[in-house]
Parts: C-alpha cells; structure tokens; sequence
C-alpha cells in the first residue's frame, strides 16, 4: 500500500505542474497568481511523499482515532495555509477595499489608508468647486483604484502641465463594475463635473467568467446572498480549498462560463454584452441629462474600454465579442495599448503602463475641454 501511495503522489507530481499545464494547451496562460498556486500544491504532494515514506509504517500502528485525528489536523492545516498562497476567498481584508457599502455594495472602507470620508482615494465628491477649475469623474475598478499615483491623477497632472487646471475626483474601488459606478454616479449627480469618465470592460466581461458570472451583479455576490444556501456558502468562504473548487468550477452558480457547452456560453455572451452596453448608455445619458457641469458649457461622458491579457481563447472570445460594437456607441478601444503595457495578470498592469494609459486619455480629454461648443 506504500508502494502505491507514493506512485500516485509520483505520478501527481509528474503529470500536475506549471511545465505540464502550461502546455496542456495552447490557450493556457499561467499569470503568476496561478503559478504560486500550482508550485503550493507540488510541495504540498512533496511534503505528503515524505511524510509517507518515513512515516507510514507508524501510521499503521496507531489507533483509528488518532489516525482520524491526524487525517483531520493535516488536512487542516493545509486548508489554513493555503490562503496565503491565494487559494479561495479572502476573508481577512476586513474589507478596506471591498467594504461592505450602501448603494452600491462594495467600495473601500470610509476613512482608512487614504480613503475619503466616502470611501473613495482622493478628493471627496463634496469637494467645493472653483468655478475657473474643470472637474473630472473616474469611474474604473482596481485599475482605476490602484496606483501610486492612480491614472486619474496621472491625467490630471497631465492637463495642468497644459494649462487645464482641474479637480479630479476617483470613484473608482478594487472589484466594482459599472451597474455599480452607475448607482455612484447617481448617488453623486447632485455634484458638477465636466467630465465623466468610465474606464473598464474587463469586471464587467472577464470578470463574469472567474466571479459571479450574473451579468452586472457585483463581485462575488452570491457568497453574501440571502437567498444562497447557506450550508454550500459556509463552505465555500471558510474552506479555501472549498472556495478554489469554487473558484474553478463555480460550485453554487447553476451557470459556469469555464465549463459550460458552446451554444450556452455564446447566449450568455450576448448577455454580458447587452449589459455592458445597456450600462453604458445610461451613464451616458444620466451625464449629458442629469449632470451639471462646473467651468464647461455641458457634462461630457467618455466611456473607454480598457486593455485586458487574455487568459485562454473563451475569454478571448468574449472579450473581442464585446469591443466588436464599441465604435457603434462611440467608446474609446484602448485594445491597441497591449503591446506596450506590462500586465501582471489578464487586467491588472504596472505603473509604468498606468503612465502610457493616461498619456492615451489625455488627447480625448484636451479635444473635449477645448471644444467652444462644450466648454
């Protein structure tokens, strides 16, 4: 029985690892993140075949209980381990950026690290404005929020070297997608802006795939559903090994994108499509309609489809499906950005690329503020 053990952790060893998955298929795309992952669960096996191999011929000699007992706390304790390697679903964050919020359901936590009053980086919505400055709104999701500085103050560092003194105000919060900065921007309205800004298309599309696969449902939503159930659910968020098998194989949502057959997922597709543009153009219209501007004659809406890494050819697909009818509603493809940015995962990019995004914002922006007929 030994013998056996330790061929089947062998041969687990031999035939699951990065070498062996990254080449499975020609889709595949191991980000780093997935990496980390793959090489916890060799030394995982590793370690197992060790502790067989000395230690099995104790094992048999032990009562059953203690057997159990041991079973049990290893198993445990791998599960234990495992989140700090990324495995299932964070449970320590305390959520400063994805708290439990209001309105529109997660945004960062009010008055933490350098979070406004309203759990926004930056300057507060309800910043008093000087009528001779311009006054922008972003609107993204941990693209938007990350940085040091962000994009939109890269932007509006940007438009002050050229004379276009402004007020940049980030809605932007880590997992959000546009049903969300939609809610924001009405629960906002009663502010001037000249300029509103939605910059994604990847939480709104990829991350459907990965997460809750619900088009324009918030991150994750079902770990919080009343409606879910609730055993599958207590699982799924104490157990990390539970959440990853989640995570892959969505476990509670009756739809999963990874592995659904081709006619459900091209239905869902259009879907996730609809939404999106659906979304936007209610942003659009709640900004020319709703919004009142600060220096400029009118509110300008600027939506941009940000660039996203592809992880294998089904988010390709969906990705390209969805940019395939930007131009018909007048959204900016940053998709040509690609070739230049550093991405660290399928959306996520270095500071150096948020430089090169910024840089590519800012003539759509200049064209607005310098059009007499808007501003």
């Amino acid at each position: 029985m030994k013998k056996i053990i330790l061929i089947i952790l062998s041969l687990i060893l031999i035939f699951i690892n990065e070498l062996t998955l990254a080449n499975l298929s020609p889709d595949s795309n191991l980000g780093i993140h997935y990496l980390i992952k793959i090489r916890f669960f060799n030394l995982i096996t590793f370690l197992s075949m060790i502790i067989v191999y000395f230690y099995y011929e104790n094992f048999l000699t032990v009562k059953i209980t203690k057997k159990i007992f041991f079973i049990i706390f290893y198993l445990f304790t791998i599960d234990y381990v495992s989140k700090f390697v990324g495995f299932g679903y964070p449970t320590n964050e305390k959520d400063s950026i994805r708290y439990i919020f209001p309105y529109d359901w997660i945004r960062g936590e009010p008055n933490v690290v350098d979070h406004n009053e309203f759990g926004f980086r930056g300057v507060a919505p309800n910043t008093i404005r000087d009528p001779k400055k311009f006054v922008i709104g972003f609107f993204g999701g941990s693209t938007g929020y990350a940085g040091t500085p962000p994009i939109i103050e890269l932007l509006s560092q940007k438009l002050k070297k050229n004379n276009f003194d402004n007020i940049n105000i980030n809605f932007s919060s880590v997992s959000s997608n546009h049903n969300q900065h939609l809610h924001r921007l009405l629960e906002f309205n009663e502010y001037n802006y000249d300029i509103i800004i939605f910059y994604g298309g990847s939480n709104e599309t990829v991350g459907h795939y990965f997460y809750d696969s619900r088009p324009g449902y918030p991150y994750n939503f079902y770990l919080h559903d009343s409606n879910a159930n609730k055993d599958i659910n207590f699982l799924i968020k104490k157990s990390n090994i539970v959440g990853e098998v989640d995570k892959l194989y969505n476990v509670y949502l009756k739809f999963d994108p990874k592995t659904s057959d081709e006619d459900d997922y091209k239905n869902w597709r259009i879907t996730i499509r609809n939404n999106y543009f659906t979304t936007i153009k209610k942003a659009k219209e709640i900004t020319e309609n709703i919004i009142k501007p600060n220096r400029c004659k009118k509110a300008s809406f600027v939506g941009i489809f940000q660039p996203t890494d592809f992880f294998n050819k089904r988010t390709e697909d969906l990705v390209n499906y969805v940019r395939s009818d930007l131009n018909k509603s007048d959204i900016f493809d940053f998709s040509s950005l690609n070739d230049n940015l550093h991405f660290t995962d399928y959306v996520h990019i270095d500071q150096k690329s948020k430089n090169i995004v910024a840089d590519n914002i800012y003539p759509i922006v200049k064209k607005i503020l310098e059009n007499k007929d808007l501003c």
